[in-house]
């Protein structure tokens, strides 16, 4: 991740960035996180929160870094709830944010995308992603114990913070829609015609 190369953009005086996640699976929404930060973007996640399952699957699955989470465990209990505060997006850069998605931006990178719209830095342009805002994700691999197959199941549910994104929706939808090919065409002319 080019996270220095952002910020000597940033302190530069850019203020336009395109963030393509088109074809993108997901992964760790921490990195998103970092991009945005590093352009000078704080408390992008939005008020979203995460329900985490308790079992001795997620528990024997995740191994040491379970400890780390910074979220509390409910002991006793099947869930753990988590909330993340949300004072608003902070963007003394006045940083705008293009993101570009299709139908293959999935999981944490349709989060990151979500963010933009959530909290109003930037737009999203191109294709719906393949998953909802309020999704399952945080997968864990398991072996069986018989058969020696090993599968992925889910183990957190993750609510977006802006309900406006997020409710009945079925897949984030781009704020200019296009064929994916064109996005990036599409963006780089839409932030020519910003101030």
């Amino acid at each position: 991740m080019q996270v220095n190369a952002i910020e000597a953009a940033v302190a530069a005086g850019m203020q336009k960035f395109i963030l393509d996640l088109r074809g993108n699976g997901g992964g760790d929404n921490r990195v998103g996180v970092r991009l945005y930060n590093a352009m000078g973007l704080t408390s992008v996640q939005g008020g979203g929160s995460v329900t985490r399952r308790i079992s001795d699957i997620f528990i024997n699955s995740t191994g040491w870094w379970y400890w780390h989470l910074n979220i509390p465990r409910i002991f006793g209990a099947d869930y753990i709830f988590a909330g993340r505060d949300a004072p608003g997006v902070g963007n003394p850069n006045n940083v705008f944010v293009s993101v570009l998605t299709d139908n293959e931006t999935y999981s944490s990178a349709m989060h990151i995308a979500s963010w933009v719209q959530g909290g109003g830095f930037g737009n999203i342009i191109g294709e719906p992603s393949r998953n909802a805002p309020n999704s399952f994700g945080d997968m864990r691999f398991i072996s069986l114990p018989h058969s020696g197959l090993i599968f992925p199941i889910s183990t957190t549910y993750f609510t977006d913070g802006d309900v406006n994104v997020s409710v009945g929706r079925d897949v984030l939808w781009p704020d200019i829609p296009v064929n994916a090919a064109d996005a990036f065409d599409v963006a780089m002319e839409y932030l020519r015609s910003l101030p």
